[in-house]
């Protein structure tokens, strides 16, 4: 009985592990889509103040900016 309270404990703190670590997972992705925001939002100000209407080719990317 006692090795399976050791088992469950044990399987308790790793859960709890991949539980924190999936959190910090969930933040950083959180800041990069916000940060991905942030920089589409520049893009849209940048092209609606040269009035821009087509798309450009990145020099350094195989993406096309819009």
């Amino acid at each position: 009985m006692e090795d399976i309270q050791m088992m469950t404990d044990n399987a308790a703190g790793q859960l709890a592990s991949y539980r924190r670590t999936i959190d910090n997972l969930d933040s950083a992705l959180l800041y990069i889509l916000a940060e991905r925001f942030r920089c589409t939002e520049q893009v849209g100000h940048l092209k609606a103040k040269q009035r821009c209407r087509r798309s450009i080719r990145s020099e350094s990317d195989t993406n096309w900016i819009d």
